[in-house]
């Protein structure tokens, strides 16, 4: 079942313009094991299948079978950092990638940027894919919030389930983009750190209130 939701989710993201052939991937943790599914190197979303996406043990890293993404070093490095986080979504879109190779980090402009958690989307400094270097950058961009930017390469975004990484994973692009446009009419008025605050107060009241079984 794992398999085949990360399959529709890698699928959607072709379908809804967030990544182009083998670009991006995605992962997804296991319940109750220290184990982690993720999408497989080279193979395009519309021709991957369950039994094509790889398990990976998450302590080790070893594949359990296959060949895992080229990026399973930082997907595995945030699982480690974060117990609360149950699946990430990495994306090239276009809107988000073009602000990670100005390398720019995205300030609390609109207030949906509160979805990150911070009102921020930090920019990883610059490493080879796949390298150490930029799992390790990833990891600290990322921090506690639900997305973040790597320069050269664009995003990764994680939730508790994959729903909320990909709901993320779009929700970045528009933001992304609103970012982008603003900048042409002379750069966005950014929330105040309080106005911040109380914005946050605001979502966390909603979701409380969408989550209470009435």
């Amino acid at each position: 079942m794992t398999a085949a939701a990360v399959v529709q989710a890698s699928q959607s993201l072709v379908r809804e313009g967030l990544t182009v052939g083998t670009s991006g991937n995605i992962s997804v943790r296991e319940a109750g094991e220290e184990m982690v599914w993720i999408t497989p190197s080279g193979v395009s979303p519309e021709n991957l299948e369950a039994s094509g996406v790889v398990a990976v043990d998450l302590a080790s890293g070893e594949p359990r079978d296959g060949r895992p993404s080229s990026e399973v070093g930082f997907h595995l490095g945030i699982y480690r950092a974060r117990e609360d986080i149950g699946a990430v979504v990495h994306t090239h879109s276009p809107w988000a990638t073009a602000v990670s190779c100005a390398r720019l980090t995205i300030p609390p402009f609109h207030y949906m940027m509160v979805g990150t958690g911070d009102g921020t989307l930090e920019c990883a400094p610059y490493h080879p894919p796949g390298s150490p270097q930029l799992a390790a950058a990833t990891v600290v961009a990322l921090g506690q919030r639900s997305a973040c930017l790597l320069a050269n390469h664009g995003a990764v975004t994680v939730g508790p389930n994959l729903d909320a990484a990909m709901g993320m994973a779009r929700e970045v692009e528009a933001l992304a983009q609103q970012f982008a446009l603003s900048r042409l009419l002379g750069g966005a008025v950014n929330l105040e750190s309080e106005e911040v605050v109380h914005l946050r107060e605001i979502f966390t009241a909603y979701r409380d209130g969408m989550n209470r079984d009435d």
